[in-house]
């Protein structure tokens, strides 16, 4: 491991093709993550918004989840303005 490290750091064309690698590697990472986690916000939001027109009680998980999703709503807003 210690050798890789000094060839990359010796030589600077390795060294821009493995930051390359990891760029594109890291990219795509987020980009395939990026779908299961809104159709979870989404399916969560719904939920609370099923809970809050039936006029059930949330749960103190529920609310901490509620509000995370207002803050992210309030910095959107803040973004398009």
């Amino acid at each position: 491991m210690n050798s890789l490290i000094q060839q990359l750091t010796d030589n600077p064309i390795l060294l821009a093709v493995a930051l390359v690698l990891v760029a594109i590697g890291g990219y795509m990472l987020v980009q395939r993550l990026l779908k299961p986690a809104l159709f979870l916000l989404i399916l969560l939001a719904s939920y609370i918004g099923y809970l809050v027109m039936t006029g059930q009680e949330l749960n103190e998980e529920l609310q901490k989840g509620k509000k995370f999703i207002e803050e992210i709503t309030d910095e959107g807003k803040k973004i398009k303005e």
